[in-house]
């Protein structure tokens, strides 16, 4: 019969600290040889289409559930809960993709929207106006927590606010990158 020791809690917390402690040293030695980070994987336009479109529209829909039976607001299920924080949680990482330097609008050879610029041109604005496009990449990411944070709370009206602040944000940066009034 196997026997285990007796693990306390000061040497749990040791032996946790010297493995995180263990894992920061060997991430920080390859991030330090590494000269560039990896180019993305996917296009900003899959990604607007694939990932950032679809978690979108599922905090800006938290407002078209129905209400309860004399209820004056929506009673979200667990499970509408769940869809929620992991919508919220994709739109919080995503600015990591969105700021990255190599991050191409499109594929090559990939039409343009209707009504909108050419991966060249959105590109050359992007870089032309690059502190524009992080401010617009982190109010996105500052709506996405607090969003996070109403859905934790189970706060439907914060939810709903942080839903507005975050249709503002796309709303803005598609106008001044993707379909700029006047060009």
């Amino acid at each position: 019969m196997k026997t285990f020791k007796s693990v306390t809690p000061v040497s749990l917390a040791h032996r946790l600290a010297s493995s995180i402690a263990a894992l920061l040293l060997i991430t920080g030695a390859f991030a330090a040889s590494t000269e560039e980070p990896p180019v993305p994987a996917v296009t900003l336009q899959q990604l607007m289409a694939i990932v950032i479109t679809d978690a979108s529209n599922q905090v800006w829909n938290a407002a078209l559930l129905e209400p309860a039976a004399g209820s004056d607001k929506p009673s979200l299920t667990e499970e509408q809960w769940a869809t929620l924080r992991s919508a919220a949680t994709t739109l919080l990482v995503t600015p990591t993709v969105l700021l990255h330097p190599s991050l191409a609008v499109a594929s090559p050879g990939a039409p343009a929207a209707e009504g909108s610029l050419s991966a060249a041109a959105i590109a050359e604005l992007r870089s032309n106006q690059w502190a524009v496009w992080a401010a617009q990449v982190s109010i996105l990411q500052q709506s996405a927590m607090a969003a996070l944070n109403a859905i934790e709370d189970r706060d439907y009206q914060a939810t709903l606010r942080a839903g507005d602040t975050l249709y503002g944000v796309c709303d803005s940066c598609h106008k001044l990158f993707w379909y700029p009034e006047g060009q």
